[in-house]
């Protein structure tokens, strides 16, 4: 039967390419209305004849029909063999794509990484994968090594408050941050992201939002969220909070308490008090403090006589004409920290929420002396403030530190123990913060707590 020619001008050709549609039977084309090319015709010819293809008319092959028809192309032959499904993964395959993964991002000093170190460890004992993010030679690089948690680098930015225009360049590598910390998400795909502060953490909670990672979870270690904590903030979904007052000011605030080690919640307070001189701990926190270091160092005379001194002094700040000296010790940087806290009888460390908190755990006495409005926002002394009011820490400022006598002050904090221990015990939390951030990011409290 003769196909009649079509009515569509020369001038105006319909050149439509044509659509092959997987169909029951056969490769199946649309009734279709085209001016083929010799090209196009042979690369036709080439498929149908491959696949048994006839052009409906005769059985002559597609190319020698006319460049105007309709017609519909079917075939004679078995059609090509389906794609066989990809088996199901078995075993250790199968636990591993059953298993929840984590994001944990924080860092800049142990007191950004720690928190989330901890919660790392809660969700793989629970079954859970957990891999932290921060930045390149770093402390929390240092930590996950130890305690042996996977790890990605990022480029972050810091911003300096003597330099106001380093805000530009913290900035950009911030961004440069975020790009490298979406690639990461986008290969791990994890279910949910913790955020612990420090400049290390935005990257990642920008690129978390980025692509929908829920739930995003930040924690204000501090009782005044940090400048990193205020960008986080808008952007996460939930807020945990260390102190209950700054619940108070923020919608989504969840009060979970101190993230520690729970070997520091593992405490015996009716053990036997240790013989021999009191020890004294003196630390400045992972990166050190000089002003605490020299006064401590300049102080051994009158120390050494009362008290056994463990000095945790920061990395490259080894004073080798103390080596061998009766009664003093120092370290750079001690990873088992919890078993220095337990053997320690009294200290004197800087004034952030993790120091402070391990040494109230504890029940150890200590002398806390804050960063200084110059170098910070004040944050430390806030904290002092509140655990002086609770009559569990006595603090001095860092001028007065520097000028006034230290053992009297120690041989006076050291006299009122037992009254400073009492203080600490009623402000004791009673459930581990670590399994309230892990119900969180599991999805099992839905509701704020304040």
């Amino acid at each position: 039967m003769a196909v009649p020619p079509t009515s569509e001008p020369r001038s105006a050709p319909t050149r439509r390419w044509v659509r092959f549609l997987p169909g029951a039977g056969g490769i199946l084309s649309e009734p279709w209305n085209l001016r083929l090319s010799k090209p196009k015709r042979r690369c036709l010819d080439r498929y149908h004849h491959a696949h048994g293809a006839t052009s409906g008319r005769d059985g002559e092959p597609l190319s020698s029909a006319r460049s105007s028809f309709s017609m519909r192309v079917t075939t004679d032959s078995a059609r090509p063999p389906r794609r066989q499904p990809v088996p199901a993964p078995s075993g250790s395959r199968r636990r591993e794509r059953d298993m929840a993964t984590y994001i944990f991002a924080g860092g800049g000093s142990a007191g950004h990484a720690l928190p989330g170190i901890r919660i790392a460890e809660t969700m793989r004992e629970q079954g859970h994968n957990a891999v932290l993010v921060g930045s390149r030679a770093s402390i929390e690089e240092r930590l996950c090594a130890h305690y042996g948690l996977p790890f990605h680098a990022v480029t972050t930015g810091r911003l300096s408050r003597a330099r106001k225009l380093s805000v530009f360049g913290a900035a950009f590598r911030t961004l440069q941050g975020a790009l490298q910390a979406r690639a990461i998400l986008r290969r791990i795909r994890p279910d949910g992201v913790f955020s612990s502060g420090g400049f290390a953490s935005v990257p990642v909670v920008l690129a978390a939002r980025s692509l929908g990672v829920r739930p995003i979870v930040t924690h204000a270690c501090d009782l005044g969220p940090g400048l990193a904590n205020r960008m986080c903030l808008p952007l996460s979904t939930h807020l945990t909070c260390t102190f209950a007052d700054t619940c108070k000011a923020f919608p989504k605030g969840n009060f979970v308490g101190p993230i520690v080690d729970p070997a520091i919640l593992a405490r015996d307070d009716d053990a036997a008090p240790r013989k021999g001189k009191p020890r004294l701990l003196v630390y400045g926190g992972s990166l050190g403090a000089a002003a605490i270091n020299d006064k401590l160092r300049r102080s051994l005379p009158e120390l050494l006589p009362d008290f056994d001194v463990f000095h945790v002094c920061g990395q490259g700040r080894l004073d080798a004409g103390l080596d061998g000296l009766g009664g003093y010790e120092q370290h750079e940087y001690v990873m088992a920290f919890s078993d220095v806290l337990k053997a320690s009888d009294i200290a004197i460390c800087r004034g952030g929420s993790g120091s402070l908190w391990e040494l109230v755990l504890t029940g150890t006495p200590h002398l806390a002396v804050p960063l200084p409005l110059s170098v910070s926002r004040g944050d430390q002394i806030e904290n002092c403030r509140h655990f002086e009011r609770r009559g569990a820490t006595r603090w001095m400022d860092q001028d007065t530190f520097l000028a006034a006598p230290l053992a009297p002050a120690l041989r006076e904090l050291w006299a009122g123990r037992d009254t400073i221990r009492a203080a600490m015990r009623a402000i004791t939390p009673e459930r581990p913060a670590a399994q309230a951030v892990s119900d969180i990011l599991q999805g099992h409290l839905h509701a704020d707590r304040h």
